[in-house]
Formats: C-alpha cells, structure tokens, sequence
C-alpha cells in the first residue's frame, strides 16, 4: 500500500494513445489534492519535490519531438514546395472570338477596340491577319480565335468561313428569309450539302466529327435560313424561282423601311 499512498500523493500524467501509439500532445495532471491541502507555511519534503522534478521532467521531455520527426516534417515542407513550383498555373482568361473579312483587317472599330483591351499589338496583328488570309477572297467573313498569353503575344486560329455564308453562296442568294418555317428563300442539293460538309470539317472544333454529323448539322442551319435541301434541282425551274423571289424581296425591304420611318416618328 506504500506504493499506491505515494503515487496517489504525487501528480499524474496520463497520455492519450493516437493509433495504437503513445502520443505527447496532449497530458491531464490530476490528483493535486493533497498539494493544496498541505499547509501553506510547510515545506516540501524530500520525496514530494523529487517526485514533482520527475513529472516535470517527463512532461517537457515528451513534448519535445524527436529529431527524425523534425527531420520528415522538414522533407515533407520542401516537398509541398517543390509540387507548387511545378504546378502550372491556370489561365482563365478568356478567348476572342470574332468573325474578320479575309484581307481587310484595320486597327479601326469594332476589331481596334477589342485587341486594346487584351493589350494586343493592333498593328502587329493586323499585319498578321492579312498576311495569313491573302490567298482568301477579300471580304469573306472568317471566324477567329485569339489566345492572349500573358507577354502579349497571342495564338491566331482561323476557321472556315461560316456555315450559313456556304449555304447562302451555294442557293445564289444574297439574304434569309425573314420566316424561315413559312418562307423559302433558295434551294440547294445534298450534293452541296456533302461538298459544304468536307470543307467545314476542317475546322478545328469539327475535325474529330464525322461527315454524317456535320451534315445534319448543316442541313438545321439551312432549316434556320430558309433553304430547302432536295435530291435534284432544275437549272431553269430555279432561275425562274430566283427571279420570283427577288420581286418578294423588294417586297419585304420596302415594308421594313416604312417600319422604320414610323418608327422615327414616333420616336421624334
């Protein structure tokens, strides 16, 4: 019982096991009951002050941590550093996406403007530009991308002119219809059809599409701009069709031109 009356008497530490493994991060010292309850004006005896120097010294030496965690702890630092100088970084920034006349690109609005706020070289660029598309017809729509990097330099790509422009040079005409559902403005055959398809697969968002795919997307934007596709198509029977439809036309620009002189009025 001398044993138990003096670890009773003395304080306590318990250590909380983490993983199966003793742990020092965290101690309860209990039992200091008979400490405060001793009288204030006698001292310590021999055997309390050397057990409170034992525990003390148990404490602080399990706090400290051994050399080969510091060690690891260190490793593992150096690591996490090292992983963030690989990473690269990611670019949000966003594209520019615009349709420019083949061979006609100027430092002028709307391009000018929206090369200046990427910080791009208008000039450069331009330059670039015609450069690139001079084997192009002047004037041809052209759907551009442009990637700014963050030097200032930039990535040109430039697609095939749009589906809607093939569709329309391939019927003859010059405009939709101003109904699409109800109105047909010009026929085209599936042999255009396919010939469109081959060149728009050329494009870097479709190259990896199959024709059939890309033929039934183009036979929806020929649905949205008014043009019939059929299997067979009379030279005559649709140059009497065009001619027909330039009288609708005329038609058509004079009834939007009267909206827009009521429409001035009403303004005014």
């Amino acid at each position: 019982m001398p044993d138990q009356h003096q670890s009773d008497r003395g304080p306590r530490a318990t250590i909380i096991q983490l993983g199966g493994r003793s742990s020092p991060l965290a101690f309860q010292h209990m039992n200091y009951s008979n400490h405060s309850n001793r009288s204030k004006n006698r001292p310590f005896s021999d055997s309390e002050s050397s057990e409170i120097r034992r525990s003390n010294h148990l404490q602080s030496s399990l706090l400290v941590l051994p050399s080969h965690k510091k060690l690891n702890m260190s490793k593992s630092v150096a690591r996490l550093k090292s992983m963030k100088k690989v990473a690269e970084k990611i670019d949000h920034s966003s594209k520019l996406r615009t349709n420019i006349p083949a061979g006609m690109a100027a430092a002028g609005p709307p391009l000018g403007p929206m090369l200046g706020q990427r910080n791009i070289n208008i000039a450069a660029f331009c330059k670039d530009f015609n450069e690139r598309t001079a084997n192009i017809k002047p004037g041809i729509p052209l759907p551009t991308r442009v990637k700014v990097n963050s030097d200032r330099s930039y990535e040109l790509v430039i697609h095939q002119p749009p589906a809607s422009y093939f569709l329309m040079q391939a019927a003859g005409v010059n405009r939709g219809a101003m109904e699409p559902v109800k109105e047909i403005c010009g026929k085209i055959t599936l042999k255009h059809l396919y010939e469109i398809a081959k060149i728009k697969s050329q494009d870097p968002t479709l190259e990896w599409k199959p024709l059939k795919e890309i033929c039934v997307m183009l036979l929806a934007t020929a649905r949205t701009c008014g043009i019939q596709v059929v299997k067979e198509l009379d030279a005559k029977e649709y140059a009497e069709f065009l001619e027909e439809r330039k009288t609708t036309v005329e038609e058509q620009k004079k009834l939007l031109q009267e909206k827009r002189e009521a429409k001035m009025l009403r303004t005014a």
